[in-house]
């Protein structure tokens, strides 16, 4: 998956603690040595067939350049912001495969702040993990299923095809302390997320560009993606509470 989607990534320390919880150290090794494998074998290939190790580091040096997404959770608050202070939404920018939009805020702070932000929730989630070491007895898909929500929301892009990241971990899941209702009830959020996730893309997603971005009108469909932003935000309140409620 690593070979495919850089963000597996920040799982790496999970499994790790685990192992080391059990003094594993030879499997450590074993995990390390094959997550290397999938990183590289990749790029190995990449220049097998002519590639370049300049046109790899263009790549990685993409994405970092890739603008605050009109998808994602600081997307959708920066453009509230400008709606209760400027009475219109920011301006839109297209650039590197993506629609994203351009503040102040965003000017002042620069793009490598909104690329790193994931990094300190994600860190203070292993902090905890670190301090409570009972949740380190053995592995969780709520645990991995909290990662990806952190990152997720934290995150410069949230593409309506990310949603399936957490939509296809979900049947896998069994929290520590969550009940058969509360269950139903998440997939009720999952159910509503998807829902709004359609209507912005790709059935409004035209019109959400030109009619509401550039013309400032027709609100619908951003009120739907803040929606789906806001399930999502709960989604993993309830995934973090029902998976280390004390």
């Amino acid at each position: 998956v690593t070979s495919i989607k850089i963000y597996p990534i920040i799982f790496l320390p999970y499994l790790i603690l685990l192992l080391l919880v059990k003094r594993q150290f030879k499997r450590i090794i074993s995990y390390l040595a094959n997550f290397s494998l999938g990183l590289i074998l990749p790029v190995l290939v990449f220049f097998f067939f002519g590639g370049q190790t300049s046109q790899v580091f263009e790549g990685l040096n993409f994405h970092s350049l890739k603008p605050v997404s009109i998808e994602s959770l600081p997307g959708s608050l920066m453009t509230i912001s400008s709606l209760l202070t400027q009475f219109r939404p920011p301006s839109l920018f297209g650039g590197w495969g993506i629609w994203g939009i351009t503040t102040p805020l965003i000017a002042k702070l620069g793009l490598s702040f909104f690329n790193k932000l994931w990094l300190l929730p994600i860190f203070i989630f292993y902090l905890v993990l670190i301090k409570n070491r009972k949740y380190l007895k053995k592995f969780s898909f709520g645990a991995i299923f909290c990662l990806m929500l952190l990152f997720l929301v934290f995150s410069k892009n949230l593409h309506a095809q990310y949603i399936w990241w957490f939509l296809s971990l979900f049947p896998f899941i069994k929290f520590q302390s969550a009940k058969k209702l509360e269950y139903l009830f998440m997939i009720v959020l999952l159910i509503f997320i998807s829902i709004f996730n359609q209507l912005v893309y790709p059935l409004f997603y035209t019109q959400f560009i030109e009619d509401f971005y550039q013309h400032n009108r027709q609100y619908a469909v951003f009120y739907a993606l803040l929606l789906r932003n806001w399930l999502i935000v709960n989604l993993l309140i309830l995934s973090l509470k029902y998976e280390f409620k004390k």
